[in-house]
């Protein structure tokens, strides 16, 4: 075709859309470097010929629904004006170029069909994209392509390589039910929104390494049946891989986690890899029954601003489970569980912990252990004098030696005892000594008085000897007492109820310490 005919032919356009029943077979399509001015309506229209609409520019709508291309399409760098670009239902048996492609507004492709090389690269879709149903049966390339609004790709097929290499996604990413059946690599692509890919099949390799997720991302129900490469890909928010099933390997090598992520009811048919890959506020690894092999977390890793990882793992298979319960800690979201779910758990990973030699590890989630056990006594619901006495135990045992694991603890409360009753005893010093428990040979050089201390309450002052002369009496005093194997019970006032009680609660307290005291010597030897 001529010079000629193609400005008439691009006249004809600029004036007469063009219509499904005038028009359906087009032998030759030479638009490059075109403008449209009007709408233009090539549905149901047969290009027999290469659709050359290279540079062409679009300032209405143009409508390609149900178009057929039988040789290339070549929209590259095209300009769309419209507030519409339909290609829905259109079928490209050749390649299809929309490379450089700027889509300011709505574009259409769904239930289209691409037989050939789909090529998308570096294509900017300002509004949403919908390619759901669209069916690539050959090689497509979505690299570099930048997704402002909605992507949608429900339902779509890949049969081939697909290519998302370095893509852009601003807004919603929808891969739900979508089937890759070759390459899907998504290689340092960006998803800046939710990402969805449930139910999603992937038969072949899929990449997404060094990936950006900033919103939820959604794997869940999906199928690996290849290699899924994980490695470096990066998850701001919640990642969900709830019901994946994993049949080949899946390397999630120094991926960063951040806030929630979700494995629970996976199928892990192969070897799993979260080698340097830093672990998120809470893990769901519950229900987890299928690990094909074993499952290591001794060399990930916790980011440098947090403590712990809580984690969830009732229900799941254990034994093949390796971790450092130091960086760990067990949690129980779901109300429905029961104790004894709970006692399984505590059980299985305390047998890790001892299998693989973890000491600090088993140190820890036997503490917790232990104190889940006085807390969430079931014996608890059932009365709360029981109860009372389970969470009393469970304060001295955690407080007075840290469950059993620093038997040293005695000594800082031996200290403490000591210092206590020794400042009560100073104020209290005279009346105790000459009206409760009198030690007067030890004392009488100190019998002299210099200062009171008078307080007021209720109505009634109290005298209080503080003489500061009587401090150290007042600390070998307790220390007689509490220290003391027996009491001189003909020294004792009995009248003075009270005092009796106080004196006496000092000497037996001080029996305990020094029971603890001798076990931890003889222990330590």
């Amino acid at each position: 075709m001529n010079k000629y005919i193609i400005i008439l032919f691009s006249l004809f356009f600029y004036n007469y859309p063009l219509k499904a029943q005038e028009i359906k077979t087009i032998t030759k399509a030479d638009y490059k470097d075109s403008v449209f001015t009007s709408k233009v309506d090539f549905d149901s229209v047969k290009f027999i010929a290469p659709a050359n609409f290279y540079h062409t520019k679009f300032s209405s709508q143009a409508n390609f629904n149900n178009a057929q291309f039988d040789s290339l399409a070549d929209f590259r760098v095209v300009q769309f004006d419209s507030s519409l670009t339909d290609f829905a239902n259109a079928h490209f048996s050749s390649q299809a170029k929309f490379g450089g492609v700027y889509f300011p507004s709505l574009v259409n492709f769904r239930e289209a069909k691409f037989d050939s090389l789909a090529y998308f690269s570096v294509a900017y879709f300002n509004s949403n994209a919908n390619f759901i149903k669209t069916q690539f049966s050959s090689k497509v390339e979505f690299s570099q392509t930048h997704f402002v609004s909605l992507a949608n790709f429900h339902l779509a097929n890949f049969s081939s390589l697909a290519y998302f290499r370095e893509a852009i996604f601003d807004s919603y990413a929808d891969f739900r039910r979508t089937d890759f059946s070759s390459l899907a690599d998504f290689n340092k692509a960006d998803f800046n929104n939710s990402t969805i890919f449930g139910l999603t099949t992937f038969d072949s390799l899929a990449d997404f390494s060094q990936a950006h997720f900033s919103s939820e991302t959604y794997f869940s129900r999906s199928r690996f049946s290849s290699l899924a490469i994980f490695d470096y890909t990066t998850f701001d928010s919640l990642a969900n891989f709830k019901e994946v099933n994993f049949d080949s390997l899946a390397y999630f090598h120094k991926a960063k986690f951040n806030t929630i992520t979700d494995f629970s009811f996976v199928t892990f048919n192969s070897e799993v890899d979260f080698r340097s890959a830093v672990l998120p506020d809470t893990l769901y690894f519950n229900n987890v029954k299928k690990i094909e092999k074993e499952i290591d977390f001794t060399f990930s890793r916790l980011d440098p601003n947090k403590k712990i990882c809580n984690i969830d793992l009732v229900d799941t298979d254990i034994s093949k489970i390796k971790l450092r319960y130091s960086r760990f800690k067990l949690i129980f979201p779901d109300t429905i569980y029961l104790y004894e779910q709970k006692s399984k758990v505590y059980e299985q990973l305390l047998n890790v912990q001892d299998k693989h030699g973890f000491l600090s590890g088993k140190e820890k989630l036997d503490k917790e252990y232990q104190e889940f056990k006085y807390l969430e006594n079931p014996q608890n619901d059932k009365s709360w004098v029981i109860k009372s006495v389970n969470h009393l135990t469970n304060f001295i045992q955690k407080h007075w030696w840290d469950y059993g694991y620093n038997k040293a603890k005695i000594f800082w409360w031996t200290f403490i005892f000591v210092a206590v009753f020794s400042l009560i005893n100073w104020f209290l010093f005279d009346e105790m000594n000459e009206g409760v428990y009198e030690i007067s040979y030890v004392f009488r050089p100190y019998k002299n008085k210099e200062k009171y201390l008078w307080v007021k309450w209720n109505y009634t002052q109290y005298k209080f000897n503080i003489s500061l002369q009587q401090v150290i009496p007042a600390i070998i005093y307790t220390s007689l007492i509490f220290f003391g194997f027996r009491m001189s019970v003909e020294h004792v006032n009995y009248k003075n109820k009270a005092g009796v009680a106080y004196v006496y609660f000092q000497f037996v307290l001080g029996l305990v310490c020094l029971a603890y005291i001798a076990n931890f010597i003889i222990l330590s030897r």
